[in-house]
């Protein structure tokens, strides 16, 4: 086929050629971008969305955390506390358990085995200050042992009463007995 084109003329056609196909490949370009734009959307709204709530959630949970870390805090100090308070009062108003041993320890003849010993100290509100009550459990060899301890016990200034049962003088040797002894402190 022959060419009838003069070169000049060949040429811008290539030119417009070139143009309308660089035109036609950016418009597609730019139609391509946008719908990858407009279908990127809504996940990205989405995903902020999800991304707010679980912060918010997150947030949430450091507080309820921080509330229930406090909280659980002031209830341990509280408890602390009650507890010293109950130790200083014992210290101030009731004997200590060791006055109380050595009590007994230097009342006690030979003749007298003590077996147990219960202390139980009681509060200033219900009965006098500082006032603790003694059961001692034990076996006296004769009943002249146990009356002697009694007495000698009853003859302590801080030993406020005695309570021997009658049934603990029943038998003459090896008298099994249980005593209560309130004491008050010094």
């Amino acid at each position: 086929m022959a060419n009838l084109l003069p070169q000049k003329h060949k040429q811008g056609i290539f030119s417009e050629y070139r143009l309308r196909l660089g035109s036609g490949g950016l418009g597609l370009l730019a139609v391509v971008f946008i719908a990858g734009i407009a279908l990127l959307v809504p996940s990205f709204v989405l995903t902020e969305a999800r991304h707010s709530q679980h912060q918010s959630q997150l947030n949430s949970v450091e507080e309820t955390a921080v509330a229930t870390s406090t909280e659980a805090a002031k209830q341990i100090i509280k408890q602390t506390n009650t507890r010293l308070e109950i130790v200083n009062s014992t210290e101030t108003n009731q004997l200590q358990p060791t006055r109380i041993l050595k009590l007994l320890a230097e009342t006690r003849s030979d003749g007298i085995a003590i077996n147990n010993i219960s202390i139980n100290a009681e509060d200033g509100e219900s009965t006098n200050e500082g006032v603790s009550r003694v059961s001692i459990d034990g076996v006296a060899d004769t009943r002249d042992n146990l009356l002697g301890f009694e007495d000698s016990l009853e003859n302590r200034a801080q030993v406020l009463a005695v309570d021997l049962p009658i049934g603990a003088l029943a038998s003459q040797e090896n008298t099994a007995f249980n005593m209560t002894v309130t004491v008050q402190s010094l």
